[in-house]
């Protein structure tokens, strides 16, 4: 799992390439969703630290029904069925026929 400004990190540095989040859960976050929530993923990142410790929140490993929890940051390449989780809004895939 990763922290909120490790993701906004990578989304900066990505050229455009991230585009989604996955969550712990599996659920997918468009970015706009991502930057809108930004004081809920950090408070709920914050309560499973507290909770877990560090060290295992940063392990690749660890399993969470956290909805609000980072997993990882990916790019949808090709697919243009796939949806943000919390608003419904199409994410758009980095490579468009």
């Amino acid at each position: 799992m990763i922290t909120y400004d490790q993701a906004l990190k990578h989304i900066t540095d990505s050229f455009g390439y991230a585009n989604m989040i996955v969550m712990a859960d599996g659920g997918l976050l468009c970015i706009p969703c991502f930057k809108k929530e930004q004081d809920l993923i950090r408070s709920c990142e914050a309560d499973l630290i507290s909770v877990i410790g560090e060290d295992q929140f940063e392990k690749e490993t660890y399993q969470s029904s956290e909805q609000w929890v980072i997993n990882r940051i990916d790019a949808n390449w090709c697919d243009d069925q796939l949806i943000c989780d919390h608003c419904y809004d199409s994410i758009v895939p980095v490579y468009e026929d």
